[in-house]
């Protein structure tokens, strides 16, 4: 991706708090003691490097960029103690090259259309061509975005969010059955047999458990859109797992 592991981790910091402090950098070098390893000139010049190396990535042209699958989504939870309790909106491309490319980060003070509307618009603006596919979770405000901002593009909702959402409306000792059904549904060989199959679990369980039915009727096309494209991409866009995996080695680094 030409992005090391470092520098994402000066991004997600930087959007979070809008600018790398001095003193974020001074806690970052310090020896057991908690005694700080770097001169005030050296830790300045860190920042000034990291924060310029941040800028060029916020505003780097993207029309070079042949991006195939586009994946969305909002992280909260995992960077809230350093995000001042605000969403950093992410998203993460598949070019037609195979790589996989970090594209746009941006905090926002919650998962609002307008906010995903501005973000999307942004990468637009700056060369982004329409997609294939985009990817995100349920969110109402990220996927009335996407039918705005991507109208030639498919969209997919993430199957693991689905099912998530799902097993939570089944009684627990239903929940390993049900997830095995789902599983069938979201990974058939093909639309027409996923088709068949969303018909046989509604039939089963409409009258056992309504609710959880009525969830999964719920955008069903857009959680099998995934098959209709090539079965060896289908893992790496039908879930939102891009961006969740690089958010965990950002966990890793910042430990």
């Amino acid at each position: 991706m030409g992005i090391g592991s470092g520098f994402i981790q000066a991004i997600y910091r930087d959007v979070c708090q809008r600018i790398i402090t001095t003193r974020d950098i001074e806690s970052t070098f310090t020896d057991s003691d908690g005694k700080v390893l770097l001169s005030r000139s050296s830790v300045s010049q860190i920042t000034e490097s990291l924060y310029a190396e941040y800028e060029s990535f916020r505003n780097r042209d993207l029309s070079g960029y042949d991006v195939v699958y586009l994946t969305v989504d909002g992280v909260y939870e995992s960077v809230r103690k350093h995000s001042n309790n605000q969403t950093i909106l992410a998203a993460w491309a598949i070019c037609s090259d195979g790589q996989k490319i970090l594209l746009h980060l941006a905090a926002a003070s919650q998962e609002s259309e307008s906010s995903w509307g501005d973000f999307f618009e942004e990468m637009l603006g700056r060369g982004l061509r329409q997609p294939l596919m985009v990817t995100s979770d349920g969110q109402k405000g990220v996927i009335n975005a996407i039918i705005k901002c991507f109208p030639l593009a498919r969209r997919q909702r993430c199957t693991v969010h689905k099912t998530r959402n799902l097993l939570n409306k089944t009684p627990l000792d239903a929940q390993k059955e049900v997830k095995a059904c789902l599983h069938s549904v979201y990974y058939a060989s093909d639309r027409t047999a996923a088709d068949t199959l969303a018909a046989m679990f509604i039939d089963r369980y409409a009258n056992l458990y309504p609710e959880m039915v009525r969830c999964f009727q719920d955008d069903l096309d857009a959680c099998l859109a995934h098959l209709e494209f090539p079965s060896g991409h289908r893992r790496f866009i039908r879930t939102t797992n891009l961006i969740e995996r690089s958010i965990k080695n950002y966990q890793r680094i910042m430990v």
